[in-house]
């Protein structure tokens, strides 16, 4: 957001502020990568998202050149899965936020399922319901993430495994994790993997977590 790499709490980006503590002093987005050096990222263009005009898209390919696999949501409402990106790594991401009424008009690429309160953002739905139905659908993963939780290691919800068990793809789940136990529960649960930051850098997980690639 504003060309940083910014950290907040609960999905309030009002009051979100750059990433410049913690394991890196650089909140730059190139510069910001590559001393964590992870191995896959989860990338949200905020400003795009808001639709405030400002265009990160070089910041955003700069993360991406770095990462060996991306999920990048430029906050689009329309996509086209290129070759380009499709060699790169690049997965290009529609929201549940953003993606409007009728998504199963789009095609590869990752589904964000947003939660708040426990339940689909923006339409409400039950979170297990939802992704029974997302079966049906051509992404190539969904992604859930818990927006309410974001930021606040709070931990991880009580119907995790209700998730999984309504989704039968690849599923990553991100928000609240706050330790190395939380990640091996997601493991346990059988997602495909984990979305960590927060807890990273205050060390409650260790940072060669990311950098191996256990919970990408």
């Amino acid at each position: 957001m504003g060309e940083f790499v910014v950290q907040g709490q609960s999905g309030n980006r009002e009051s979100y502020r750059p990433l410049d503590w913690g394991l890196v002093p650089d909140a730059a987005p190139a510069a910001y990568t590559a001393a964590m050096k992870p191995l896959y990222g989860y990338v949200a263009d905020l400003d795009a998202i808001e639709q405030t005009g400002h265009d990160n898209e070089e910041n955003v390919r700069d993360c991406c050149r770095i990462l060996k696999k991306s999920y990048v949501n430029r906050g689009h409402r329309a996509y086209t899965v290129s070759e380009e990106d499709r060699q790169a790594g690049v997965f290009p991401v529609i929201s549940t936020e953003t993606g409007g009424r009728d998504l199963t008009a789009y095609h590869g690429g990752a589904l964000t399922v947003d939660l708040k309160a426990d339940r689909i953002y923006p339409t409400g739905e039950s979170p297990a319901a939802f992704l029974k139905i997302a079966n049906t659908w051509d992404y190539d993963v969904c992604i859930v993430i818990n927006l309410g939780s974001v930021g606040t290691e709070r931990g991880l919800p009580t119907y995790l495994a209700d998730m999984r068990s309504a989704y039968e793809g690849t599923l990553f789940y991100g928000g609240g994790l706050a330790s190395d136990a939380d990640c091996a529960r997601v493991s346990e649960e059988d997602y495909d993997g984990a979305l960590v930051t927060t807890a990273v850098h205050h060390g409650a997980i260790p940072l060669d977590t990311l950098q191996r690639g256990n919970y990408p």
